[in-house]
Parts: C-alpha cells; sequence; structure tokens
C-alpha cells in the first residue's frame, strides 16, 4: 500500500509525544513493506535534508512546498492549524500520487481540510482517511487546568478538532479512555473509532529488572516528562513530602502552567519537600541512561493517553506506578506488571507506595520482567502494521458520501440593494448570472434606496437577463429585505449574496452538490475571500467554524452574507432575520440554526469574495454599535446553556476583550471598552499600513521577511536555552 502519515511533529526534528509515534509507526509499515510518506512542516533549512532521507520514509514531503498562493492560506481565524492543514493536502493533491490510506493527527487540526475534501467532494481517491486521537487541545487544556485561559485562538483550533473528528471517515485512537471521553463529549455512538495500539521497536531481549529484596526507602524514585498538571506531578510531589524517607528525581521541561500562567516549575519547588529535585530535561542518551538507572518510575498522570514514558520505561523492565485514568489503565496489571493510582490523589499515591509497592518488593524483578514481556507484546510493529491493514480493508471507497439525485434543483439568489451605484451591484447580479448551475432566479430587492438614480440603476439591472426580478419595498433594513424576498422565492435553495460581494462561478453547482450528498444539511458555509473594496487586494480567507456556543458571541464566526440554504430553513422551521438585530441578523440566523439543532455543512473552499470598503453598512452602523447589538444578540438567539457553558462564554469575551478593558481601566479611557470600534479601527489601519509596507512583494517586504523570522528563531531558542530545554 502506499500510505501518507500527515503531522506537524518529527521525533528527532519538531514536536514531542506524536511525533516519536509517526517514526515508529513509518518503521513498522516501511518493514512491512508498504510505501511510505511523510507530509510535514519543513525544519530548518539546515537539516531538510537529512529528514528527506530519514529510513522511516519512502518520501518526505513539505508542507511549505506546496504552490498554494500565500495569499489563499492568509485565514483569520484558526491561523496555523488550518494554514498547514491547507498546505499539506495541497502537498498530497501536488504529488499526483495515488494512496490507499491518509492518517492524520487530531491535535493542531491537522486533518481539517483533508477529511472535509474527502467527505464533499472525494478528492483523494480511494484512499481512507482516518483521524488518529492523540493529544486534542481541549482534553489537554482541561487536564491541565488550564481552561480559564483558553482564549479564542485556542477555542478554534479545538472546534477546528472537533469537526475533523466528528466527519472523518475513520477514526482511532491507541487508549480506550481517550475514545470514550472524546466521544461522550461531542455525543458520538460509541462504536465511532477503533483501539488500535502505538508501535515501538524494542529489542527483542529484556533487560534487567530492578534488585528485588531491598528496603522501600533504597529504591531510586524517578519522574520523566513534562511539568504540567495532567501529568499528576503536583500530587506526586505533595506525596512524597508526606514520604520523607523516600527520594524522587524529576526530570522535564517547565510550562506556564501554574494558576496565573507562571512557572510550573517555581510552583512545584515551593510545594516539594527537601527529598524531591528537579532536574531540566536530559539529552535522549543521559535521560534513557538515567531511566535504566532508576527502580521505580512514577507517572501519576490525572489523564494520559498512550504515554510513551510509561512504554519506555515498562520496556527498560523498571517498576511504574501508573494513573489509573487513561492508557497506563490498560498497559499495566495492577500488581503484576506495575501498580496504578488515583492521579488526582496524593493520599493514594502514598498509599500505593507504602502498601502495595511495599508490600511486593520481594517480587520487583519479577514484576519489571512482567512489564518488559507485556509492552512488547502491546507495542509489537507486526500487530499494529496488521491493524492499520485491516481499517484499510473494511473501509476503502467509504469516504466520500454518494451523489443523490432530487429533482428540480432550482436556486433562489437574494441580493439586497440599498446606495450602491450600478458598477457595484452590477458586478454582485453579473457573479450571480455567471454561475455555472443554469437553474436560477435572482431577486434584488429595493430597500427603499434614497439614490436619485435608483430606477435606471435597478432597470438596467433587471435588463441584464430574464432570470432577475426587481421587488420594491420602504426602507426597514437588511434584515427585511431579506425577508421579503425569501417569502417570494421559488427556489428549492436559498443564497444571499449582499450588493457588494461577488460569487465564484462555481458557488451554486458546488452548493448544490453538496446538498445533494449530504442531505442532513440545511445550509452550507462555504470558504470567502474578504478584499480592501479600494485595492482589491486580499485581507484574509475565512473558513466558517463548527458551531461553538462561547465563540458564537465573540464572532460571526459561522460565514457572514453569503451562505446557503434549503428552503425549508424558512418556510417549514420557520426562521428569518431578525431585524432588531439590524446588521447582525445573519449572525442571529446562525445562532437560530444551532438552536434548532440544524446542521450546517462547512465548504472548504472559497466560494465567494465579500469586499470591505469605507462607508459600507459594516462599517457604518456596525462598529459604533457593537456591544449594543451583541447584548441583543444574546438576549433574544444565544442558545440556553448551563453553568458550564456560561463560564466558557464568560472566559471567551474576558480573553477576547480583555485588552480594551485593561487599557480603559489603567488609562482611563472609556472608548477603549465601551467604544471597541475606535480600538479596532486604529489597529485595523495601522496593520494595513504595516503590511503593505511590509509586504513579501516589495524590496522592503524581501529585507524584513527573512529578518524577522530569523530573529523569531533565534528569540525561541534563546528562551530554550535560558530554561534549560533539551530533549526528553
Amino acid at each position: 500500500m502506499r500510505i501518507a502519515l500527515v503531522s506537524t511533529e518529527v521525533a528527532g526534528f519538531h514536536g514531542g509525544g506524536i511525533g516519536t509515534y509517526v517514526v515508529e509507526a513509518g518503521k513498522a509499515l516501511t518493514a512491512a513493506g508498504h510505501e511510505v510518506w511523510l507530509v510535514t512542516g519543513a525544519p530548518d533549512r539546515s537539516r531538510q535534508a537529512e529528514l528527506r532521507r530519514h529510513p522511516a520514509f519512502t518520501r518526505v514531503l513539505f508542507a511549505e512546498d506546496a504552490k498554494t498562493p500565500r495569499e489563499d492560506v492568509r485565514f483569520a481565524f484558526g491561523r496555523r492549524a488550518l494554514w498547514f492543514s491547507q498546505l499539506a493536502f495541497d502537498a498530497l493533491r501536488e504529488s499526483g500520487a495515488a494512496f490507499d490510506y491518509v492518517e492524520l493527527a487530531d491535535y493542531g487540526a491537522a486533518g481539517f481540510q483533508a477529511v472535509l475534501e474527502q467527505r464533499l467532494f472525494g478528492s483523494l481517491g480511494d484512499a481512507v482517511v482516518a483521524v488518529v486521537l492523540h493529544s486534542p487541545t481541549f482534553e489537554v487544556a482541561k487536564f491541565n487546568e488550564t481552561l480559564h485561559a483558553m482564549g479564542p485562538s485556542e477555542r478554534e483550533v479545538a472546534v477546528l478538532e472537533h469537526e475533523a473528528i466528528r466527519r472523518a471517515p475513520v477514526v482511532w485512537s491507541p487508549s480506550t479512555r481517550l475514545k470514550e471521553m472524546v466521544g461522550t463529549r461531542l455525543g458520538l455512538p460509541s462504536d465511532f473509532a477503533e483501539v488500535i495500539r502505538y508501535p515501538m521497536h524494542l529489542p527483542a531481549e529484556l533487560p534487567e529488572p530492578p534488585e528485588a529484596g531491598r528496603r522501600l526507602e533504597d529504591l531510586r524514585f524517578l519522574y520523566f516528562g513534562r511539568l504540567e498538571p495532567r501529568k499528576g506531578v503536583r500530587q506526586l510531589v505533595d506525596a512524597f513530602r508526606q514520604m520523607p524517607e523516600l527520594r524522587l528525581e524529576c526530570v522535564g521541561r517547565d510550562g506556564n502552567t501554574a494558576p496565573g500562567a507562571t512557572s510550573e516549575l517555581a510552583f512545584l519547588e515551593r510545594r516539594a519537600g527537601p527529598n524531591v529535585t528537579f532536574t531540566p530535561p536530559l539529552p535522549r542518551d543521559a535521560m534513557l541512561a538515567k531511566l535504566r538507572n532508576a527502580d521505580v518510575v512514577v507517572l501519576p498522570s490525572t489523564w494520559e493517553n498512550w504515554p510513551n514514558t510509561c512504554i519506555e520505561s515498562m520496556a527498560e523492565a523498571r517498576v511504574v506506578i501508573g494513573g489509573r485514568d487513561g492508557g497506563m489503565g490498560e498497559m499495566i496489571e495492577p500488581g503484576t506488571s506495575g501498580f496504578l493510582v488515583d492521579g488526582c490523589d496524593s493520599a493514594d499515591i502514598v498509599r500505593v507506595v507504602r502498601d502495595e509497592l511495599g508490600g511486593a518488593l520481594d517480587r520487583l524483578d519479577v514484576i519489571g520482567a512482567a512489564a518488559a514481556r507485556r509492552i512488547r507484546e502491546l507495542a509489537d510493529p507486526a500487530r499494529y502494521v496488521a491493524a492499520i491493514e485491516g481499517v484499510v480493508a473494511r473501509h476503502r471507497g467509504r469516504g466520500r458520501a454518494p451523489a443523490i439525485s432530487r429533482g428540480r434543483q432550482r436556486v433562489s439568489i437574494v441580493v439586497p440593494y440599498y446606495r450602491e451605484g450600478l458598477a457595484t451591484v452590477g458586478a454582485a447580479v453579473d457573479s450571480a448570472l455567471a454561475q455555472e448551475h443554469p437553474d436560477l432566479e435572482i431577486l434584488v430587492v429595493n430597500d427603499g434606496s434614497p439614490r436619485p438614480d435608483a430606477a435606471q440603476i435597478l432597470d438596467a439591472v433587471a435588463a441584464k437577463d430574464a432570470r432577475v426580478r426587481v421587488l420594491h419595498k420602504e426602507n426597514g433594513g437588511l434584515a427585511t429585505a431579506r425577508n421579503m424576498a425569501v417569502e417570494q422565492v421559488d427556489g428549492d435553495f436559498v443564497l444571499c449574496l449582499d450588493a457588494d460581494n461577488l460569487l465564484r462561478r462555481d458557488y451554486t453547482s458546488i452548493g448544490v452538490d453538496v446538498f445533494s450528498r449530504v442531505p442532513e444539511a440545511s445550509a452550507i458555509a462555504p470558504r470567502f475571500r474578504v478584499f480592501d473594496g479600494a485595492s482589491g487586494s486580499t485581507v484574509a480567507i475565512v473558513q466558517p467554524l463548527p458551531f461553538d456556543r462561547a465563540l458564537s458571541i465573540f464572532r460571526n464566526s459561522l460565514g457572514d452574507a453569503g451562505a446557503m440554504f434549503r428552503r425549508e430553513v424558512f418556510h417549514e422551521h420557520g426562521l428569518r432575520y431578525d431585524s432588531v438585530v439590524d446588521v447582525y441578523s445573519d449572525w442571529a440566523l446562525w445562532l437560530d440554526l444551532a438552536r434548532l439543532g440544524l446542521h450546517t455543512e462547512r465548504v472548504p473552499r472559497v466560494l465567494y469574495d465579500y469586499q470591505v470598503r469605507a462607508g459600507s453598512m459594516m462599517d457604518e452602523q456596525a462598529w459604533s454599535r457593537h456591544l449594543d447589538l451583541l447584548g441583543l444578540l444574546i438576549e433574544r438567539h444565544l442558545p440556553p446553556g448551563d453553568g458550564s457553558d456560561e463560564r466558557e462564554v464568560l472566559t471567551t469575551l474576558a480573553h477576547g476583550w480583555g485588552v480594551g478593558a485593561l487599557l480603559s481601566a489603567l488609562g482611563g479611557r472609556p472608548e477603549f471598552w465601551e467604544r471597541p470600534e475606535l480600538t479596532a479601527r486604529r489597529v485595523d489601519r495601522a496593520s494595513r499600513a504595516f503590511g503593505g509596507f511590509t509586504d513579501a512583494d516589495t524590496a522592503f517586504g524581501r529585507l524584513l521577511g527573512p529578518l524577522f523570522t530569523r530573529l523569531t528563531r533565534w528569540h525561541g531558542r534563546y528562551k530554550d536555552w535560558r530554561r534549560g530545554d533539551r530533549p526528553v
């Protein structure tokens, strides 16, 4: 088979545990005779050739080498995640190769683009596309006790991960516990994922286990891994404070996961007794030497998926005390190949060490040897390869939903008109008339335009084609104009097009096809390009995000004035645009769709162009009343939630608007908070000016770009050096 492993992490080059899995998986599949390609981010230029020659992979593709125009990956939301997801997918497509199996990590939403492309368009042919549950962003934040610090950007990535998991034709997890946890949280069926253990190439010869028969206080206890709450290190140092006769060494990388986003190491040092020492991360050979010198490895994670630290410790015949709520609960047979603790309870760690481990001192050699045998069975590369081959055999050809014929498929395009000139509204109508899908009607609604030449403009628009119909009403705003058209549409689908926006030629044909393939979808929200009306340059690409209650009131993240709906949304479910919230009426409609549980399908392709320009309705009527309109959205349309939902909403809002509130409090300038349009406009003007000044197409930009990149890289290395970071 030809297999593609897509990952931002590769052991020895960048990343952590996922990178170790990717290399071990590549070794196993290559040794079994399969052709294994790796798609990843490019390391430093000096190491790119080394990675391309990696023995675990037949071929290595770098996402940065994709020929995608860089303005097409200038994403407004989910920036880095969507950037890699798009370019990795493009690199696969550009290779021209046909794949049997394409595997993508959940973390960072690496699979978002490939999963949706395969689901909607079969873009990867007969390939079986799988998402692997490694380290979902939400679970990591939850068990690191940092949900309070999870701002909009992190939440964007989390919801993109959720979408990839929900829509992937195949999902697998190395631990049953993570499968159950994610499935329960996302409301997925119990069989949504398979369980396949990570492979690891281990020497067949078993190492020497710890010597039996010694006293408990003579044993060498070791913890290694990241210093963060989900690893149970806080409970671990508390437990050893209660056991002053024992000694523990903790080896690992610090992080800002302590309360207030401060150093976890400093936090641990303050609560640890003198019998606990901390060592910075070590090079791999030095770390393995320290591991072999230990008797007992304590890894009391409050939650863990399938940790490499436990695999390596058991493989070296060490006695492991692991957290039971996660993969270690499936690796370790209590009392036989190790011990299990409640990582959330320091008292339970004390009990297991003193009672269970203390009662088995004469069997430590037997337990260590059993651990070495147990993990070699679970991590057997042949067992992993057989599981992947089975996945491909069972799921081949099941990724893309079949096309369904539904008879007539007329699309009604609704164009509200107020005061745009003929060139602007004419271009919008021309983009509608140029659609590849032929069965159209175009309803232009005159919302009581104040222009003296409005009648001539609309007559010219109507004369363009017999499919154009002009409706007239008194001025009532954008929402009432759309509602008037919705009442009169003849189409099976309704597509909203503002008079200053432009449709791509294939929008309606793709839209009808997506509705046909996804019959449960009530609406589709495609990717769109935001462009500056004055210069025509791309400002950003917006990928509509899956609905998230906290994000839903922070930004109009599902799309804007270019969505396409089934007629039933309006004529059976009775939804309308809310004129009370005025220019945010489309935002309110998305909230109503979520409240009714109506499915919106996200399309990962740019299907229309959204214009921002001085004097637009958004510019004149939205920013200055943003908080008022937001309050109305919450009051009239926000779907109900519980106390936990409210905390998430408040946290997201605090992170999103916190800087403005702080400036207001410190500087006595209420406009920073109460009138955010002033701050937003100033920042927007500054960023556009700086962006144009340093654009890569200018000589100055070509000079500054590489300089900023190098300075950023040097700064990262300097921070690592200051922390004493070394690979674990």
